[in-house]
């Protein structure tokens, strides 16, 4: 009898097996490593039910049944020598500008990623401390004065350009100058300055990642690492009608923390909000492939995923690591997407990789060393 025993509890584990098996290989191989991952972290306290990896109150995850067709690159630029830039690059002429120390530029092709001498030696001939691209101008700071890079390819003086020194540009059209501040846990600030009326106005988000425009609607995406994260994603008609700040900030104020005084951070300034999530920090939003996609960091690993009410269909899991980032910043230009990443651990505040975005191809560029984060 207890052979017999044994016997049917072995057909019935092979049986289960078997089944988890097949029902893991009913699934693109892309998403081979992330289901081990969860199945590892999550498999002896209750099995997965694929394709769901997470089923909470709020929220759902679930694999797709396609991946994205992607060209995934990893590359390392180490030939600066000079530790982390001292701003965050942009894309300027279709290269990547970035500016290290002592306050010197590097371009890199878009195409190519190889360095373009000639605009380097045009851009270098002072040092400067950090740049942004304005009005798609190229606007540097050297010394206590401002410069913007003209058509004829010489700097010329600029009247400060009413971002605070030190602070990257989270968006700009034709009406407003966007950028953020981030206290981590006591909280964050998104300022709209006008570019008509010199007025600047503010409303709570922590922290800001990405501010996308749509049927002439502001979209806010923010998340904080804090305790288990969180994530929201809010929206904006008119950012004229925010508060506005009574004392602006100067040509040196820095904004590391929230607001500035006689000015009072209110929360609820937002028109809506589509998404509000505990337990899942989600780092950038962008199109690719005519499709809107969310950079997900869950469970230490990130990922590309697509929102449907209040499932997310993950699409592509990337690298298959935590890709983790403190301040992040995304930015559309007329030919790719562009996401700085900063990580605390290895370069404090400064960019310590990028996401260039092209078509259907990411690649991540390292800076100095291929980092693990």
């Amino acid at each position: 009898m207890k052979f017999l025993l044994s016997i049917l509890f072995v057909l019935t584990t092979l049986t289960l097996f078997s089944q988890q098996k097949k029902e893991t290989n009913s699934y693109p191989p892309v998403f081979d490593s992330l289901i081990s991952h969860y199945e590892y972290y999550f498999g002896e306290e209750q099995p997965l039910q694929l394709p769901v990896l997470h089923n909470g109150p709020t929220y759902k995850l679930v694999l797709g049944q396609e991946a994205l067709h992607l060209s995934l690159t990893d590359t390392v630029l180490a030939d600066t020598q000079q530790g982390y830039p001292l701003s965050y690059s942009v894309i300027f002429r279709d290269h990547i500008v970035s500016l290290f120390e002592p306050g010197k530029f590097y371009c890199y092709s878009l195409t190519t990623l190889s360095r373009n001498a000639d605009l380097e030696n045009k851009l270098n001939t002072r040092p400067f401390s950090y740049h942004w691209l304005l009005n798609n101008q190229l606007v540097a700071r050297s010394g206590e004065d401002y410069y913007y890079f003209a058509t004829d390819s010489t700097w010329k003086p600029v009247k400060h350009p009413m971002i605070p020194y030190s602070t990257p540009k989270l968006f700009e059209d034709e009406m407003y100058i966007c950028y953020s501040s981030c206290s981590g846990e006591w909280g964050g600030t998104l300022y709209f300055y006008n570019k008509k009326n010199k007025q600047t106005y503010y409303t709570e988000a922590t922290c800001a990642n990405t501010v996308i425009k749509k049927e002439g609607k502001y979209y806010v995406l923010a998340h904080l690492g804090h305790m288990e994260g969180f994530t929201t994603l809010k929206m904006i008609k008119r950012p004229d009608l925010l508060p506005q700040l009574r004392k602006a900030p100067g040509r040196n104020d820095s904004i590391k923390y929230a607001g500035w005084p006689g000015n009072t951070i209110k929360e609820n300034t937002y028109d809506s909000t589509i998404i509000d999530l505990m337990g899942v920090q989600f780092f950038s939003t962008f199109t690719i492939n005519n499709r809107t996609v969310y950079l997900i960091h869950d469970d230490c690993r990130t990922f590309l995923a697509e929102k449907s009410g209040n499932t997310y269909t993950i699409l592509h899991p990337l690298f298959n690591s935590a890709l983790y980032t403190h301040e992040p910043v995304t930015t559309e230009y007329a030919s790719a997407w562009l996401v700085n990443m900063d990580f605390g651990r290895i370069g404090k505040d400064r960019e310590i990789a990028l996401l260039l975005i092209r078509n259907n191809k990411i690649t991540r560029i390292n800076w100095g060393r291929l980092h693990k984060f």
